[in-house]
């Protein structure tokens, strides 16, 4: 019985040796060195859509059965349809549905640069100081309102 004991007793302290090692030395919190301020780097220049407003003047102003399809919105667009970005900023591709059909529009920010890659490629439609819109060459079925979306971006349109 006492072998027992004994035996149990050394199997118990073999864990524990490991903790009895002499405990490591760390620098004090108030000692080490920080690394030295850096000053920040500044924002990348960026537009803001106002997608929101954008989605209250569509549902105003559009005609049924079509309607801005908020969504299916998608953002960080490379390029329009059959575009490939060359300079600028990437932008949105906003949807429109009649609940059968979709139609899109590309907005890009002002300074957006592209060459087509394929026929039939989207056509650089309007523009303001801010961004600029591409059509597809070929509308979605029963869709007429690009005048429409140029008056709520409040975009001229391009000869």
């Amino acid at each position: 019985m006492k072998l027992h004991h004994l035996l149990i007793a050394s199997l118990l302290s073999l864990p524990l040796a490991a903790c009895s090692s002499e405990p490591v030395e760390t620098p004090d919190a108030t000692t080490q060195k920080r690394p030295a301020p850096y000053k920040a780097q500044r924002r990348p220049d960026s537009t803001l859509a106002p997608v929101g407003q954008w989605d209250r003047d569509f549902a105003g102003q559009l005609p049924a059965p079509w309607r801005f399809d908020r969504d299916a919105l998608e953002i960080q667009v490379e390029a329009p349809e059959n575009w490939t970005r060359i300079a600028g900023d990437r932008g949105l591709k906003l949807w429109f549905t009649d609940g059968v059909d979709r139609h899109p529009v590309w907005v890009f920010p002002q300074g957006f640069e592209g060459k087509t890659t394929a026929t039939p490629a989207a056509t650089f439609h309007g523009e303001n100081g801010e961004f600029v819109l591409y059509t597809p060459s070929l509308p979605a079925t029963g869709w007429t309102h690009d005048a429409l979306v140029l008056t709520v971006l409040e975009m001229h349109p391009v000869q």
